[in-house]
């Protein structure tokens, strides 16, 4: 393979485990959620709440990562061959964004 495959095949395979970990923030709240519940010394409304906000945040933030790694992958791998046309980089970028890079955890 040359160099232009070894690296598209390398992205690729960062942007399909970073797509995997998107789901994996789903089932890890859901997980949260019940851990948080069975050890949560309060009234089950009291818990209900501080559960909810407490798996959120972690979720959100695990996404939030996966947004930036896949954002930063998608660029490299559609958005360099547009060199300085700052234009045709940015579109290309907001592309990557909003097309490729953005997952619903909700």
């Amino acid at each position: 393979m040359d160099r232009r495959s070894v690296s598209s095949v390398s992205v690729l395979m960062v942007m399909s485990i970073l797509l995997l970990s998107g789901g994996l923030a789903i089932a890890t709240h859901i997980d949260c959620y019940k851990t948080c519940m069975k050890i949560c010394p309060f009234q089950r409304k009291v818990c209900e709440k501080l559960c909810t906000e407490r798996c959120h945040r972690a979720a959100a933030a695990a996404v939030a990562d996966h947004r930036y790694y896949c954002k930063l992958g998608c660029s490299l791998e559609k958005c360099t061959k547009f060199g300085r046309d700052m234009q045709k980089v940015g579109s290309c970028e907001n592309e990557c964004a909003n097309k490729y890079c953005n997952v619903k955890v909700f």
